[in-house]
């Protein structure tokens, strides 16, 4: 089974502009994301594809492997799709490169359910433990049913807990982690579904896969992720080494 690793590396974004090549101690996020990934060895190549020279260049200086796409793309994994065209493999883990220090077995977890012929599209999600994150509404929430997949992804705090007065449940809440799985097949037919009512409203890219009917496998990990949504988010990983 061979296996790609995609780090779509978008260079404009609406909360931090050019985040990917923002320096975190001594390295930019993107070269942190590149050399996380690579050391889950479960992956034939790790690809970072983008729009921008910019991160072109950033990435060739760290030796990385690149592709330039221009187009009108909707998430990062529609910039994976379109890579999956050019390139012959079984899986394609969209790794999101805004994660620097993803562990390295969250990837390889994300890749084990493809034993299964069934699973088509599969991603991660840790243990919620923080007041902080529940309540933040840049920590994606998701729920599962009792066969591992995923019930609905949401940005608010679910699952309310009634009687303790929403406050953080003691179990079954998970905070999503930016990885995805996709068998080729069905990566290229999530890419020509149009954008959901519910991907528009939350602005998650997986919720187009839920209201087509698909399943998503999530995986339990105890390795959380810590992401750079806003130059805030930067300031206060540089300040923590």
């Amino acid at each position: 089974m061979k296996i790609i690793g995609v780090i779509p590396a978008r260079y404009q974004s609406s909360r931090f502009p050019g985040k990917v090549l923002a320096v975190l101690k001594g390295r930019t996020l993107i070269e942190h994301v590149y050399c996380q990934a690579q050391k889950a060895k479960i992956m034939d190549e790790v690809i970072v594809v983008t729009d921008d020279d910019r991160v072109v260049k950033a990435v060739q200086d760290f030796n990385g492997v690149v592709r330039k796409f221009t187009g009108d793309f909707r998430s990062g994994s529609d910039r994976a799709a379109y890579l999956a065209r050019e390139i012959e493999a079984d899986i394609f883990i969209n790794i999101q490169a805004d994660e620097p220090f993803i562990a390295p077995e969250v990837i390889v977890a994300v890749a084990e359910p493809f034993q299964i012929p069934g699973v088509l599209m599969t991603t991660a999600a840790a243990p919620l433990l923080s007041e902080a994150e529940w309540v933040d509404t840049n920590a994606v929430k998701v729920v599962v049913d009792r066969f591992g997949d995923a019930l609905y992804f949401t940005r608010a705090s679910i699952p309310y807990a009634r009687d303790n007065q929403g406050r953080l449940p003691k179990a079954g809440a998970y905070k999503h982690l930016g990885v995805y799985g996709f068998r080729k097949d069905f990566l290229l037919k999530f890419a020509a579904w149009p954008t959901g009512a519910l991907e528009e409203i939350e602005q998650l890219e997986q919720l187009r896969a839920q209201e087509n009917g698909a399943k998503i496998r999530v995986v339990i990990t105890p390795f959380d992720s810590q992401c750079v949504d806003t130059p805030e988010d930067l300031e206060r990983l540089n300040k923590s080494f």
